[in-house]
């Protein structure tokens, strides 16, 4: 068996390198005593995301990025870019596009300017994630520049939703001509247009608001809500903004100075990280205090990493983007020397950071990318953008903005060595009732277009059960569907967009209409997955394991429970790590929830237990993945039909510890199956949980049950019929 949290499918980082990402001598001496690792850099689009258009078009910063559904979307410029799995990056030209935010069902872009027009109109775009967002017409401006202030607005600089409002940074100028931002909000629910926005700063209020500044005025950078409060950052001047959420935020008393460190601004949002608070200043380096206001007053704070890094020459004009994954804090630095090189590079440090030494360089100024490209630019400052952690690309994206005659660039740095456990794609089955209908979702349980198909041609049936297997070896999983209760005992076989692979065959007598669940187990260690198939009910319990390929080998065949109108459940596991997969066996409703675990050719192991009270009568759906890192695989049970959807997590030991037991949904009969896959691509195996009766709602947990990592609907509203769930990196 290859389990669904193992699929490799490295596609996405693999056809997406350009070239191998090589070690290459840093090119300026300055940080040439840091470690980089250019090996975890992978190119992930050329300068002009593989669109001819214009040359200014290799030429286009990179501001933010957004995943919507299964495809990534990119914000440049000179448009936006959207990809899915390869590198065919699409275009949408909708001009200069900057930052995204996002709600549960709503996607927000700014726009600077529209580059096609002689008006530069600067506004807010909408689009509604349930279309896909993929053509410039379900882009939908809600604001357009003025704001009550004329022409005096020329560009849309960042959006925060906070609660039910939508804020908004808008780059303006003064009564006097000097540059200056303006904050303006506006309720979600009625944001559709100019007139529903409500100016909260004048670019004049601003400056007043937060102190004067040169002759060129106050300029806006950045709005974050951090901890209850809402940051506004400038790119230029001696302090930031800083309002109190309880207050509303809605007029202009309530932004007050937020001073830090000598007076200098914020380049981006203070984060949270180890309990500290870290602030990123603009010529001082990144602060850190226990206490924000500390930070705010300068009575306490200290400098965890100074602009160069220790590195022994001071840089200006560094810019700081942080961003934290698992335990590791991420900077981006965006600096000039003193021999006014240009430098783009990306450093990591892990629980202690406190001081310089504690920071270790993760990047070369050009990546590892060969000399040609150019990355060091006299007098020019580029700027870096850590663009936070993409699940569907398996890493932090870093984008830059490119130097004068050069190019811009989109990495993904990998978060581990292997890209494995990044589980990303989720897809369910209706579980008891209804057409066989297959759906698809990214992790965090947006549907995606790419998979929704029946796989029964629209018999209306009892559902479906399905496993994700690798039948082929290509490293990617194939869904393998067998009909539920009412239907024949027929095994398909899916891409994961719904083309039916040729080999289809009946488990059991075509006339058994009992239901049939489905697993994968590598039994014989070629890399293949075999197809295991079990009476789901009103059966002995017997199971098959079926190897997929024109004759249907049959390499085992057994009764699982010898007890009548029991049935079974099936997973392929790995429990003495030999390389080898065995068979994990779940008694089905109405028996006792006996688990066993067999060879391939049905040789029972010694080791059996009950994995609820032996009086239950709801069934056991099975599961197997190793969960702690150990080698070898765990057994995940849960509380088939007519409970409360109680899971647990099973060492197979002579002990039979208990790692994690929680109950799922709380719910009199609801049911639940489980699968094992990481689901948040942290590198260890979570327990996704679909509920099999009186919902569809799917869950996802960590494999202790302490943390509630995802939950959504996969069917309509009103469906009782249940979801089964299973996961795969695609």
């Amino acid at each position: 068996m290859l389990p669904s949290h193992t699929f490799l499918p490295m596609r996405i980082l693999q056809t997406a390198l350009f070239g191998v990402v090589a070690y290459l001598f840093f090119v300026a001496p300055v940080f040439a005593q840091a470690a980089v690792e250019p090996d975890r850099w992978v190119q992930i689009a050329d300068p002009g995301f593989n669109a001819a258009a214009t040359e200014n078009d290799y030429a286009t910063a990179i501001h933010d990025a957004v995943e919507i559904g299964d495809r990534l979307f990119v914000s440049t410029d000179y448009g936006m870019f959207y990809t899915t799995d390869t590198v065919a990056w699409t275009r949408l030209d909708i001009g200069d596009v900057g930052r995204f935010e996002t709600t549960d069902t709503q996607v927000f872009v700014t726009r600077t300017f529209d580059r096609s027009s002689s008006n530069l109109p600067a506004n807010v775009l909408r689009c509604s994630i349930s279309t896909g967002c993929d053509s410039t017409s379900e882009w939908t401006e809600i604001a357009d520049d003025g704001f009550g202030q004329g022409d005096d607005v020329v560009a849309a600089l960042d959006l925060e939703v906070i609660g039910d409002r939508l804020f908004s940074l808008w780059f303006g100028t003064h009564t006097d001509g000097r540059d200056g931002s303006i904050i303006a909000s506006c309720p979600l629910a009625e944001c559709v247009e100019q007139s529903d926005w409500t100016t909260l700063l004048t670019a004049d209020e601003f400056t007043d608001r937060f102190g004067p500044l040169t002759s060129e005025g106050s300029t806006g950078s950045f709005l974050k809500n951090v901890d209850g409060r809402l940051w506004v950052g400038r790119y230029r001047g001696t302090s930031s903004g800083v309002c109190e959420l309880s207050t509303g935020c809605d007029e202009g008393s309530d932004y007050v100075t937020a001073p830090v460190r000598d007076q200098n601004n914020l380049t981006h949002a203070p984060i949270r990280y180890n309990g500290k608070w870290l602030f990123p200043t603009s010529s001082v380096g990144i602060v850190m205090c226990d206490d924000v206001e500390d930070c705010l007053n300068q009575s306490e704070d200290d400098v965890i990493a100074s602009v160069d890094f220790g590195a022994g020459e001071s840089l200006t004009g560094s810019f700081f983007h942080l961003a934290v994954y698992e335990d590791t804090l991420y900077a981006a630095v965006s600096a000039v020397d003193g021999q006014n090189n240009s430098y783009v590079l990306l450093y990591q440090c892990s629980s202690t950071c406190t001081s310089d030494a504690d920071w270790e360089q993760i990047s070369e100024n050009q990546f590892g990318l060969p000399n040609d490209v150019d990355m060091v630019g006299s007098f020019y400052h580029p700027w870096t953008y850590v663009l936070g952690v993409h699940e569907s690309f398996g890493g932090l994206l870093v984008g830059t903005e490119p130097p004068p005659g050069g190019a811009s660039l989109l990495f993904a740095y990998a978060l581990d060595d292997t890209y494995q456990h990044r589980a990303n794609k989720i897809f369910t089955s209706r579980a008891n009732s209804g057409t066989a209908q297959i759906k698809g979702f990214s992790s965090r349980g947006t549907a995606l277009s790419s998979t929704d198909f029946n796989a029964y041609d629209g018999i209306a049936s009892g559902g479906a059960r399905m496993a994700l297997c690798d039948i082929d070896q290509d490293g990617e999983g194939e869904l393998v569907v067998g009909a539920s209760r009412g239907g024949g005992p027929h095994v398909r076989v899916f891409e994961r967009d719904g083309s039916r692979r040729p080999i289809s065959f009946f488990a059991f007598h075509p006339d058994f209409r009992g239901g049939i669940d489905v697993g994968c187990a590598d039994t014989d260690g070629d890399g293949k997955d075999e197809v295991i198939a079990s009476q789901f009910s009103g059966g002995q319990g017997w199971v098959k394991v079926y190897r997929y390929n024109n004759t249907q080998e049959v390499i085992g065949t057994w009764n699982a429970f010898g007890s009548p109108e029991v049935g079974a459940t099936v997973t392929g596991c790995d429990i003495d790590a030999d390389g080898t997969d065995e068979i994990c066996v779940g008694a089905g409703q109405g028996g006792g929830p006996q688990v066993r675990v067999f060879e391939p050719d049905g040789t029972v192991k010694p080791i059996q237990f009950f994995a609820f009270h032996p009086d239950s009568r709801t069934g056991v759906d099975v599961a197997a993945g190793d969960v702690d890192g150990d080698g070898k695989d765990e057994i995940v049970t849960s509380q088939l039909r007519g409970g409360q959807g109680w899971v647990k997590v099973y060492r197979y030991s002579n002990q039979r510890p208990v790692l994690g037991e929680w109950n799922a949904f709380g719910e009199p009969e609801s049911g639940a199956n489980v699968e094992v896959a990481d689901i948040d691509g942290n590198g260890i195996l979570d327990v996704l949980v679909g509920m099999n009766d009186t919902g569809s709602k799917v869950k996802s947990y960590t494999y202790q049950g302490t943390d509630l990592l995802r939950t959504f609907d996969a069917y309509e509203v009103g469906f009782t019929g249940g979801a089964l769930p299973v996961a795969g990196r695609y």
